[in-house]
């Protein structure tokens, strides 16, 4: 019976992604997936583990896009790619693993198909899927039962990896599950000892990324992330889009309540959980738990939550508060897994689930043929973690590269194609040459003498990425022994 559980399981994830399975690709708001797994290979290819220097980004100036942008969605990519697929059918291939996942990931959790059908067809998952395009949240998302599920069989191993894999996968999602996870564990598992070593050890598994975008975001603009149409004050949702529209688009969120996309929780999926509260005849603490922070995550997608949001200022960095839907409606269907109804008004309830959703889960437009020139890619995002030690931002796309030889007939100052950040070596005929940092772009530039040049760019660590390894690598060494003591 379980087995044909799990089966009905994968189905369910697969029809919410079933669109996906053809040649091509689609239109979303972020475009810029395949520049980054092709940028991800780039890394891999020439060996600088983990990445972090991508050298066309910043149209075609370069900067340490995954320095800051977590790596996890483009890890698992990768491997399909290097076992010989091309960037987008490795692209396609992990989000429908995604969504099998996450259906499975909740079945497990939750022991109740109802409940996986919420969660998988939550309008806000197509919003990520279909609309965002935003794919390292979506993946982000689907860890979540998984997460929960080790930690409550006290399987400290994969508790441990698949919290690292989160924590690398959409910092803001996970410090919005940590919020939840930590009291949870301490309240119903409390295994305190186990509980802290595991999450420690995913931290340290984590450093490599976690550290540096923490410590070095300085370096950066990355406070434009929080300005003009960024700030969060312009996003705020309303009651009727989060439980009653039925309104669907795939444009922007805009100012006030008349928005080019969807966020809503999803009629079923507040409708049914009601229901459980309601019918319920005991109403167990872990419920009162589930329903708690569900409101309240939902509360802060709401303009009455402004106070919240301006007590804790880093609060602006989520940007947008509809992205408290991702982890309220997994909570939402946690709930739902307490209805206890006859099977057929449980199969009727998952059909009409799907029926009102599955709409949600196609794209806008099709392409058979996807190719986005890398001179209009590589600006998107440019400003969110561009190196701040220049004035202004490029407007034009630059072709040259380093490494390069050149020819000087004159003495004369050159501006390098490549922006600074630290630590940047530079190499002129095998040799270590010092440099300037011009203030327009923040280019390095230098003065060479008549003559032929070799010039080559070295991305080196500072101390902070130095120590982040390597307490990285020291948490993948203790793993095993971690795991093998607590085995016994």
């Amino acid at each position: 019976m379980k087995t044909k559980l799990i089966i009905i399981c994968i189905l369910i994830g697969l029809l919410s992604c079933f669109r996906l399975i053809r040649p091509g690709f689609f239109s979303m708001q972020d475009e810029m997936h395949v520049f980054r797994l092709e940028q991800f290979d780039k890394c891999v290819s020439s060996f600088q583990i983990p990445c972090r220097y991508v050298p066309d980004a910043g149209l075609g100036y370069g900067y340490p896009l995954f320095n800051f942008y977590a790596p996890s969605f483009y890890f698992f990519s990768e491997i399909f790619h290097l076992l010989g697929f091309s960037f987008i059918t490795s692209i396609k291939i992990v989000l429908v693993l995604i969504k099998i996942g996450g259906a499975l990931g909740l079945f497990f959790l939750s022991n109740s198909l109802l409940a996986t059908t919420l969660f998988v067809f939550a309008p806000y998952q197509a919003t990520n899927l279909f609309v965002r395009g935003a794919f390292p949240e979506l993946l982000a998302l689907n860890l979540i039962p998984w997460v929960f599920y080790f930690f409550k069989k006290k399987n400290y191993l994969l508790s441990t990896i698949l919290l690292s894999i989160l924590l690398l996968s959409h910092t803001l999602t996970s410090i919005a599950v940590l919020l939840i996870l930590i009291p949870y564990l301490f309240l119903f598992i409390k295994d305190y000892k186990n509980q802290i070593i595991s999450i420690l050890t995913a931290f340290g598994l984590s450093a490599f990324f976690l550290l540096p975008s923490f410590l070095e975001k300085n370096l950066t603009t990355i406070n434009t992330m929080t300005q003009g149409y960024f700030q969060y004050i312009n996003h705020f949702a309303t009651l009727s889009q989060l439980f009653i529209s039925r309104f669907w688009g795939y444009g922007a969120s805009l100012w006030g309540p008349k928005d080019d996309m969807a966020f809503s929780v999803g009629i079923m999926q507040w409708l049914i959980p009601l229901i459980t509260i309601f019918l319920i005849k005991k109403f167990k603490p872990k419920l009162i738990f589930y329903t708690v922070f569900a409101l309240f995550f939902l509360f802060l997608t709401h303009n009455k939550s402004t106070f919240i949001w301006q007590l804790f200022p880093f609060m602006a960095f989520f940007q947008f508060p509809w992205r408290f839907i991702g982890v309220s409606i997994f909570l939402l269907s946690l709930i739902s897994a307490k209805l206890k109804l006859n099977n057929w008004i449980i199969a009727a309830l998952i059909i009409l689930t799907v029926g009102l959703n599955i709409n949600y889960f196609k794209p806008d437009i099709w392409y058979q043929n996807y190719d986005l020139p890398i001179s209009k890619v590589s600006g998107e995002g440019l400003k969110d973690y561009w190196p701040a030690f220049g004035k202004e931002f490029p407007t034009e796309y630059n072709t040259s590269r380093l490494p390069a030889t050149v020819q000087i007939t004159q003495k004369t100052d050159i501006l390098l194609p490549v922006v600074f950040f630290p630590n940047m070596t530079l190499y002129v005929n095998n040799q270590n040459y010092p440099y300037n940092i011009d203030q327009k772009y923040g280019q390095l530039k230098i003065n060479l003498d008549p003559g032929s040049y070799d010039l080559k760019l070295k991305f080196s660590n500072t101390p902070i990425r130095s120590i982040a390894n390597y307490l990285t690598l020291l948490s993948i060494i203790l793993l095993p022994f971690l795991w093998r003591s607590k085995k016994k």
